[in-house]
């Protein structure tokens, strides 16, 4: 059931159905959170944290919380899907570059890719992070 909701989200997610996002969210929360897989709770989390990106009244700060909540959900090497979507947040919120909010998360997206066990991340093409 977590991934069958995981999937939905990220569906509805692509088809600009923010509502249904936020809707499936709190469905999957509970089965999410308790999950040994940390990348799952990334992955769950940065489809939500996009949700407000896309709605008609973007909401960057809660945004930007979301995704800082969802790149320390996971220890250790992270798969690619998860640097994706964290660096598709990132270009999705780039038109508020100016706002500390979003070079926070840039700050934190730049720091979590450094870091030494993040080694399949180097099969990812960089993204261009902000300074």
């Amino acid at each position: 059931m977590p991934r069958t909701l995981a999937n939905a989200i990220t569906t509805r997610l692509s088809l600009g159905d923010t509502a249904e996002v936020v809707a499936h969210a709190e469905e999957i929360e509970d089965l999410v959170e308790p999950s040994p897989s940390d990348w799952s709770r990334a992955l769950v989390g940065l489809d939500v944290a996009s949700a407000p990106l896309k709605q008609d009244s973007p909401e960057v700060e809660h945004a930007m919380a979301l995704g800082g909540k969802a790149l320390r959900a996971g220890i250790g090497r992270p798969i690619k899907s998860v640097w994706e979507r964290a660096t598709e947040l990132y270009v999705g919120a780039e038109r508020w570059h100016d706002e500390r909010v979003v070079r926070d998360y840039a700050d934190e997206l730049r720091s979590w890719r450094a870091q030494p066990q993040a080694g399949p991340l180097a099969e990812v093409p960089h993204a261009r992070i902000a300074p």
